[in-house]
């Protein structure tokens, strides 16, 4: 089997980091989304998400409240 690595860049925390760099600005927009959701996990409360782009795909890491991740990967 092979897997490829994904290597993340640390960046600071620091009192000015909102804004500081470009994929973490503010979301702002006018006009609500509306649509239904793609999965569900019943019972479970999701409490942080972090996605990333592995070759031509995209995952989605999700934790949980009772502290564990669920991988989850595109299918398009």
């Amino acid at each position: 089997m092979k897997f490829d690595a994904v290597l993340l860049q640390g960046v600071e925390i620091n009192s000015s980091y909102c804004g500081e760099v470009e994929q973490n600005g503010p979301l702002v927009g006018t006009i609500p989304l509306q649509s239904s959701p793609q999965m569900v996990f019943p019972g479970t409360q999701l409490t942080a998400v972090a996605v990333t782009t592995v070759n031509e795909h995209t995952v989605a890491f999700l934790g949980t409240a009772d502290g564990h991740v669920k991988k989850v990967l595109d299918k398009l």
